[in-house]
């Protein structure tokens, strides 16, 4: 068995519900989005605040993703797009190659202004939402568009390439991914138990997978060929994305576990979730076992965000590294902190 994850740094910042938590590309920054309008960059190495940024209204962020785009200019920053639950889509650029100086120090409270952001959907909340390079694609319920990015003199534009509209009625889109090198999209219907394979420069369907069960939860692997998935009858189950089948293997919840909320992939075969008792099981993969279970004690989680790290664990095995926003039980020891806060855990054994 792999090395067991333990927790390396406890995060604080967000003064509400921390809504989104995910890394960077590259895996050495960590960024949460939170109820009281912070966008925090986290060092995912040291625990230590990279960026904040305060967003001019208020709104929650329920989904977040990285894109980047070719450009003429030099050290161009990351950018990150958020949709938010009044039905607006903001991009932010952030360069999280660069930590603020203390000369930013004195004024990283001040409310920022995104590069670009305009309302999509008709206003309606995102259900889903995936980026590949400057390509991003969103759902509202069963209704998906695929927009690209572009930065012109400074400018962002978002320009909607396809729309592709729902066979169902009353339909939910509860996953969007992107798949061979974002040739294709990944679009799984909740309770139609349908998952389709879109052309990404088209908007056709290409093929389409009829499920036993509803898709709640979808989670793709880090390489890329898996697809996992999560029903209330049977647990979590394998979705080979090449051969676009069910496969046999199941990674099947203890008994007593309640229904799963959220997962996340760490590494090429270990995969995060959690349940309503708010326990954090991890899997592998590839073998369907249960490698560790850590029983709640922290707090309600919200979400969960993994990335494989650089380097092998001390057995050779592929290693990563998994961040859950937690809120504090109520009567626990505060320390005069927030009850909101990130919990990163690391296979131990690594180095950085």
């Amino acid at each position: 068995m792999n090395p067991p994850y333990t927790v390396e740094h406890k995060l604080y910042g967000h003064s509400a519900a921390i809504t989104t938590v995910l890394f960077s590309p590259s895996g050495d920054s960590i960024l949460s989005c939170g109820e009281d309008g912070n966008i925090f960059v986290w060092d995912a190495t040291t625990g230590l605040e990279i960026h904040r940024l305060r967003i001019q209204t208020p709104a929650c962020c329920n989904l977040a993703t990285w894109i980047s785009w070719d450009s003429n200019e030099s050290n161009t920053p990351s950018a990150l797009v958020c949709a938010y639950d009044n039905g607006t889509i903001a991009l932010w650029s952030i360069d999280i190659a660069r930590p603020r100086s203390l000369a930013t120090d004195l004024d990283h409270e001040s409310r920022s202004a995104p590069k670009a952001s305009f309302i999509p959907h008709q206003g309606k909340s995102l259900s889903a939402m995936a980026s590949h390079n400057n390509r991003v694609a969103t759902a509202a319920r069963g209704e998906v568009h695929l927009y690209s990015v572009a930065s012109v003199d400074g400018n962002v534009f978002f320009s909607l390439r396809w729309s592709l509209l729902s066979q169902f009625s009353g339909s939910i889109v509860s996953h969007l991914s992107f798949f061979k090198n974002g040739d294709i999209i990944n679009v799984s219907y909740m309770y139609e138990k349908t998952l389709l394979e879109i052309d990404t420069f088209t908007g056709k369907e290409l093929r389409r997978l009829l499920l036993p069960y509803t898709i709640g939860l979808a989670i793709p692997s880090n390489v890329g060929d898996q697809l996992i998935i999560y029903n209330t009858k049977t647990g979590l189950n394998v979705i080979d994305l090449l051969l676009f089948e069910l496969t046999d293997l199941s990674l099947p919840l203890p008994l007593v576990t309640r229904p799963a909320i959220c997962g996340a992939c760490c590494d090429a075969s270990t995969i995060i979730t959690h349940d309503e008792d708010q326990n954090i099981y991890i899997w592998d993969s590839s073998s369907g076992i249960l490698q560790q279970t850590i029983h709640s004690c922290y707090g309600t989680i919200s979400c969960i965000a993994g990335k494989e790290l650089n380097g092998r664990s001390p057995t050779g095995a592929s290693k990563g590294q998994f961040a859950v926003a937690f809120k504090r039980p109520a009567g626990a020891p505060s320390s005069g902190k927030t009850p909101h806060y990130l919990l990163i855990w690391t296979q131990e054994g690594k180095s950085h």
